[in-house]
């Protein structure tokens, strides 16, 4: 995939003093030759910019030369916004940085492109919300579309994912978030572009794990993404005991329904769902409870195997870890460095 790029000219292509960085040719026949298109931008105006590639010789990398925007109008916000940023300082060279844009291609482009195979996958769930219903009616809101949501984020570069029991049906109720009818194409754009949809926020359940994720430079829209045990939306496991002890039915019918559908899940969805991360994703980040009971302590045991066999031999136990949800942001912050590293994350902002 092309991509477009821009690159600041002070302190980034030309030193301090006016000239250019060890390897700025280099560096811009790499990016030239691998087919993208660079823009030449600066706080001075395009006119300087221009003038600076002018002057050093290397306009004709450039397709166009630009001042960095301090307004931007458009119809549609998120596309005024880079998907990443590279570091360039003292520390981090430009050629770094270039290496750096040219690994991160393939990341860039699967975060902007629906793939068949997910397309696929979605439409194979959205085949089954008719009999679904049929089974688990009464956990089920009838007020709210039934749409089958795996993931949510970037799954197909996913280097990290995030891992809860299933969609809320709260995700649902506002008015607006989702249409009530939806092919299985949209869906599968709607959800790999769900935390840079420019209209509708993320449901307020993600806040504090999108913010672990900016920790380790790994945000959902890029390179990370939020995977469910089942992809359907039922009401809350505590609303459906609540209801069970009003009922009186001390076989607990409505949370026995919800656990069948988390088991069905684990066995037949989940395992499919990791099968579209298989080949980039490095650590799996378990959300729990803040105490865990004895059901969920067995399905969190049960999950981490699922996990396991999905991966494959060489995926090792520390790339798995479980963690109540309100700790996963200050777990991230302690290791933000070291697993940005590992991530291959390092200088990389959104």
């Amino acid at each position: 995939m092309a991509l477009s790029i821009s690159i600041d000219v002070d302190d980034t292509l030309l030193t301090e003093d006016g000239q250019l960085v060890p390897d700025a040719v280099a560096g811009l026949k790499k990016l030239k030759a691998a087919g993208h298109a660079v823009q030449l931008w600066s706080a001075g105006g395009a006119e300087y910019a221009q003038q600076k590639a002018v002057k050093h010789g290397i306009a004709g990398f450039f397709t166009s030369f630009a001042g960095k925007p301090d307004v931007a109008i458009d119809d549609l916000p998120v596309m005024s916004k880079p998907s990443a940023i590279v570091l360039v300082n003292r520390e981090h060279s430009f050629m770094q940085a270039v290496e750096k844009t040219l690994k991160l291609e393939s990341t860039v482009d699967a975060a902007q492109t629906v793939s068949q195979q997910v397309v696929e996958y979605i439409r194979r769930l959205q085949s089954e919300s008719d009999q679904l219903r049929q089974r688990h009616g009464k956990i089920i809101s009838q007020d709210i579309p039934l749409h089958p949501v795996p993931f949510f984020g970037a799954i197909q570069q996913a280097r990290v994912i995030t891992v809860g029991l299933n969609p809320s049906s709260t995700e649902f109720d506002e008015a607006g978030r989702w249409p009530r009818q939806i092919n299985a194409d949209d869906l599968a754009k709607r959800l790999l572009s769900y935390f840079r949809e420019p209209t509708i926020t993320p449901h307020h359940w993600f806040a504090d794990l999108q913010q672990a994720m900016a920790y380790l430079q790994c945000p959902y829209h890029l390179c990370a993404a939020h995977v469910d045990v089942s992809p359907w939306a039922t009401y809350a496991p505590t609303t459906l005991l609540k209801w069970d002890r009003e009922s009186g039915n001390n076989e607990y019918p409505l949370l026995r329904s919800y656990n069948s559908l988390l088991e069905d899940g684990l066995n037949r969805w989940l395992p499919e769902t990791l099968k579209l991360c298989k080949e980039t994703l490095k650590l799996v980040i378990v959300c729990s409870s803040d105490a865990p009971k004895t059901i969920e302590k067995a399905r969190l045991v049960a999950l981490a195997d699922v996990i396991q066999q999905a991966m494959g031999n060489a995926w090792s136990d520390d790339q798995l870890v479980v963690l109540p949800k309100s700790s996963v942001a200050q777990w991230t912050w302690k290791r933000r460095r070291q697993l940005a590293h590992w991530l291959g994350m390092t200088r990389v902002f959104t």
